[in-house]
């Protein structure tokens, strides 16, 4: 319907979701993963590659991903490639 109000909260809740996941020893690992859900009154399409964890000291790791997202809203589509990384750091 034109002008249909969609609820903001699920924006972006994927419809489909693959992932390919598993472990080495305590490590845990995820190598890729498809999505696809609404997004803004539109869809989003998304490809990602993580390597996991990366200890570089026992209290500094990284998570490095990549990502390819092609999104198609009412206000137009483009698409993008993501380099994201999640750096933790451990007090003890």
């Amino acid at each position: 319907m034109k002008g249909e109000q969609r609820d903001p909260v699920r924006a972006g809740v994927p419809r489909i979701y693959l992932g390919a996941q598993g472990e080495i020893g305590a490590e845990a690992f995820q190598v890729v993963t498809v999505r696809g859900g609404e997004y803004f009154n539109g869809n989003i399409w998304s490809v990602g590659f993580s390597r996991g964890r990366v200890a570089l000291t026992p209290e500094l790791s990284v998570e490095p991903t990549l990502s390819e997202n092609w999104i198609d809203t009412p206000h137009g589509a483009f698409h993008t490639r993501l380099i994201v990384s999640r750096v933790t750091y451990t007090f003890s």
